[in-house]
């Protein structure tokens, strides 16, 4: 799980639109978020290589990441990336 990721300014919202992830040597992840502490989303599924995660339309000032395994991992499995795609939002 991370921390809640400001992208740099804690007082303006942002569209949070996709995240890439990079996993190595590893599948059977699910990558949940959750924006402005709020609730948990279902988990969508990472496979082995980068994976394409869509965020839907969500608008917030912070946002966080949990990633879960739902089977055992193997040793040489590395997360070796995670990429935010977001813009700020105009301040009104």
């Amino acid at each position: 799980e991370t921390g809640k990721i400001t992208c740099g300014d804690l007082s303006r919202n942002k569209k949070f639109s996709k995240v890439y992830v990079n996993i190595n040597n590893g599948a059977e992840f699910k990558l949940y978020y959750k924006v402005d502490s709020g609730d948990w989303s279902s988990g969508d599924t990472l496979s082995n290589g980068e994976t394409a995660v869509s965020l839907g339309s969500s608008t917030g000032k912070t946002i966080q990441f949990k990633i879960e395994s739902t089977s055992t991992i193997d040793a040489g499995t590395i997360i070796s990336d995670l990429s935010l795609i977001y813009r700020n939002k105009a301040i009104k």
